[in-house]
């Protein structure tokens, strides 16, 4: 979890109960979990939020990337759905 600080991301366990208000109210079958609690990742510089699910950890195993490419990818999402709020898409 360390890792997506260094790309500019705040990475924290939630508790029991975030967890399961969030796969409750959007239906996230896929939402990774371990002992009930999920993993909430924050941009440092837009506050957008995200959360980790088993596709990551499937990407990882099967298509052999590496865990600094996954940050690199989310820290590329957050930034490009910045963009697109800022030109109003």
């Amino acid at each position: 979890m360390k890792l997506f600080s260094d790309y500019g991301m705040t990475a924290e366990w939630m508790t029991t109960k975030e967890t399961m208000r969030l796969k409750e109210k959007y239906k996230l079958d896929e939402l990774f979990t371990m002992a009930k609690r999920g993993i909430k990742l924050t941009h440092d510089e837009t506050n957008q939020v995200s959360y980790l699910h088993h596709g990551i950890f499937n990407r990882l195993y099967f298509e052999h990337i590496y865990p600094s490419y996954v940050a690199y990818s989310q820290l590329y999402s957050f930034k490009s759905a910045a963009n697109n709020d800022m030109l109003g898409e």
